[in-house]
Formats: structure tokens, sequence, C-alpha cells
């Protein structure tokens, strides 16, 4: 199937997904962040939770400890992704920030159906971030690889299909040997680490067949050693952005 309209192709666009089984959920997120001796300056980032299809974020509440610091809230201009940003002057020891919300989430599902995801001739300037991949320190091996995962593409579905079933029978999930960075590089070489090393390396796959992929960052909303996760996603038209969980917690 053919994708001619490039209008119909939105990289904000929300989920398509059947959304179910809605859960409530009060979090609260403690950041301990302790300063190197003799710091003058400590600048300290923290991710804020954005409403969406998938999720509604209620108001966000900050305070700091033992300093009481006002953050400033701004978005970076490559994702829109939005930030608290704290600067702790002369900090004396570890500072604690503490983040709460209400979020309700639902289940997804997309439903797709592989032969109706549509080829895109060229994709609109507003899907080029999400089609440039990571620099490799391998260049050469990461194109042995994929060219040993997808000889001869045969569209979004089947290449990221394949892709993906490499990652899972290749890479070892590993929570020590892990670069916590979502480094392709890594994974490719070490052949382990945790969730964003399993995204990281199949979403720079999926960039480098020319399908847009990207990582997503937030909270795991059910028990495991670590409340962050990732997941993967690739813009599969004309379902849109759909969500994959690769990594060993897609068992569970």
């Amino acid at each position: 199937v053919a994708a001619d309209d490039s209008h119909a192709l939105s990289a904000n666009a929300d989920y398509t997904a059947q959304r179910s089984d809605p859960i409530h959920h009060d979090v609260d997120l403690r950041v301990i962040v302790t300063p190197p001796y003799g710091c003058q300056v400590l600048k300290v980032w923290l991710p804020i939770p954005q409403s969406d299809f998938a999720q509604q974020v209620g108001e966000n509440t900050f305070s700091t400890f033992p300093q009481d610091i006002e953050p400033q809230i701004a978005s970076e201009n490559v994702y829109g992704n939005r930030f608290a940003y704290f600067e702790f002057h002369h900090p004396q020891g570890a500072q604690v920030i503490r983040h709460q919300f209400r979020a309700k989430v639902w289940n997804l599902h997309w439903h797709v159906d592989p032969e109706s995801v549509a080829t895109v001739g060229q994709w609109p300037d507003e899907f080029q971030s999400y089609l440039q991949t990571q620099s490799l320190k391998d260049a050469d091996e990461f194109e042995k690889t994929l060219k040993q995962i997808v000889p001869h593409s045969q569209g979004a579905a089947a290449d990221m299909r394949r892709v993906m079933q490499w990652i899972d029978e290749h890479l070892q999930y590993d929570h020590a040997n892990a670069s916590l960075q979502s480094d392709a590089s890594h994974a490719l070489a070490q052949r382990r680490g945790h969730c964003s090393d399993y995204h990281g390396l199949c979403a720079t796959l999926g960039q480098a067949l020319g399908h847009p992929s990207r990582v997503t960052y937030g909270l795991a909303l059910f028990p495991k050693n670590s409340p962050s996760h990732c997941k993967m996603e690739s813009y599969l038209p004309p379902y849109g952005w759909v969500s994959f969980d690769v990594s060993e917690t897609q068992k569970l």
C-alpha cells in the first residue's frame, strides 16, 4: 500500500490505539542528587510527563530539601520535551527533589494489520529527527548486521518485525552491563543491556532502514526492580506511532 498524501502524516499526531482498562496512579518521585566536593552550583534537569492520548497527568508539584528552590519550567526545541530546571548554589551535601503528580493511564492496542501498513516515498521534514541514526562506533559492523537482518526491504511492518525478532534472539537483558543512555553501539558490541539499550539499537536499525523510530521514556507502572522504563515506537501509517516493548519486560 502506498501513502502518497504526505499531508496525512504527522509526527505530532495522537496515538490511534484502542484504549482500555484505565488505572489511576498517585506518583511520589524522590530524586537524590549528591554534588561533588567543592561544587559551587549544582544544576539538575528533571523531565516532566505530559498529557496525551495514552496518559492524563494532573498538576505537577515540586519541592526540594534542604535548600528551597523554585524550578524553571521550559521545553527543548527538538522533540518538545518539558523539563524542570533547578539550580542549587553552594550545596552542602545531598539535595532531594520531590515530584508529585496524579496520572491516569490506559492499556493500548493498535490492532495493526501488517498488510495495511503503507509505504511512504518521501517523509515530511518534521520526521527527519526520527530518521537520523545515532553516531555509531563501529559503522561497518552495524551495516553488516543490518544487511543480515533485512537483506531487502519488504516494507515497514515486515522490516521492523525482523528487527525486533533479531533483537529478542541476540540480546541478553543485563541491568549491570548497561549504558543507561539508549546506546546502540553498546547493545551492538556487548549484545546485552537493559531496556534502553534494546530499544536504542532497535530504533537505530529502524531509522537506518528509513522507518521513523524513537525511544520513549517514562515510569513503569507495574512491579519491577527499577521504576523507570522505556519503549520503542515506529511510525506505521495509517496507524501512526505504534509502541513496542522489545526488552525482557515484555515477558511480564
